[in-house]
């Protein structure tokens, strides 16, 4: 069950399509320990890891029980952003446009 939300950091590649589209395509999940604002704090093995697989981080998901309005809680969204605010900083391919967030209730 998700009585407590479950947080995870993707990993893979941004690739690109025909026509120039972006894209993104994941190849791995790490269940990363929350931090204190509710968004997974990436360890350095992970990301090790990753890099020596050649992934890099494209996205979050984030996985709870369903509330019966179907809304994000304040928190929620901004752990959400603040993923998508480092994926920015790191990127240096204009790719965090791409990057995804995934919500499984």
């Amino acid at each position: 069950g998700f009585a407590t939300p479950r947080c995870g950091i993707l990993y893979g590649r941004f690739s690109t399509q025909g026509r120039g589209r972006k894209g993104v395509e994941v190849s791995a999940v790490h269940e990363a320990p929350l931090g204190d604002d509710g968004a997974p704090v990436e360890g350095p093995h992970a990301k090790a890891l990753a890099e020596g697989l050649g992934l890099e981080r494209v996205g979050f998901i984030l996985a709870r029980r369903p509330p019966a309005s179907h809304k994000l809680t304040a928190q929620e969204l901004v752990a959400c952003a603040r993923q998508q605010h480092e994926l920015a900083g790191t990127d240096t391919g204009g790719n965090a446009e791409c990057a995804i967030m995934l919500l499984a209730a």
